[in-house]
């Protein structure tokens, strides 16, 4: 069982872009695809300037992921889970974190264990970059040296953030997580990334 609230809040933008572009592409799950896209598309992220700095294109990227998908067709919100692949991709960057001793899972893990665990569609989008594990984690420790990180939260006053008590149960146990959302995050935007976080935990 992973503590979701260590998500930075950039890493948890990721979830919701990932689920977005399934949504798009009218696919009934989010793949580890999804997440790739998803880590180029949030800008504010460690992610987005490692995958710039390799040489990527978010557009290009998108395209290629569509040109995939293009026989979807538009479904509804409930129909569409994570992929074992990317239950994986989430257990790896939590395991990389606390290897690391970290205080947070950033989008940097993310993008490591996305290169890590990439499926078919994936190991093709990264290859045709020239990527490797080594080139990766390379580039993502040099962009930290360089004092690149995730956005920040915004520091002094401002509204509160959301405390959502969370009861699941797995493997016969019944465990309870307090996750705090972000202010502004509405109710729709908190029950999609509750729905993504409960069906990776069940499957941990």
């Amino acid at each position: 069982m992973y503590p979701f609230e260590l998500f930075s809040e950039s890493a948890k933008g990721v979830l919701m872009i990932a689920k977005t572009e399934a949504e798009t592409a009218g696919v009934s799950y989010i793949g580890v695809e999804h997440l790739l896209v998803a880590l180029m598309l949030q800008k504010d992220a460690l992610s987005h300037a490692a995958l710039t700095r390799m040489g990527f294109d978010g557009d290009a990227m998108r395209l290629t992921v569509a040109t995939a998908h293009q026989s979807g067709k538009p479904l509804s919100r409930q129909q569409i889970i994570p992929t074992s692949h990317v239950k994986r991709v989430i257990e790896y960057a939590f395991e990389s974190a606390r290897s690391d001793a970290s205080s947070a899972v950033d989008t940097g893990y993310l993008l490591l264990a996305v290169v890590e665990q990439q499926d078919e569609l994936v190991a093709q989008i990264l290859a045709g970059g020239g990527v490797t594990r080594e080139s990766a984690r390379s580039t993502v420790d040099k962009l930290r040296r360089d004092g690149v990180t995730d956005a920040s939260r915004p520091t002094g006053p401002g509204p509160m953030p959301q405390r959502y008590h969370f009861v699941a149960d797995a493997r016969g146990l019944t465990v309870g997580l307090d996750i705090l959302f972000p202010a502004e995050y509405s109710a729709q935007q908190r029950s999609e990334l509750m729905s993504l976080i409960e069906s990776a935990i069940r499957k941990v």
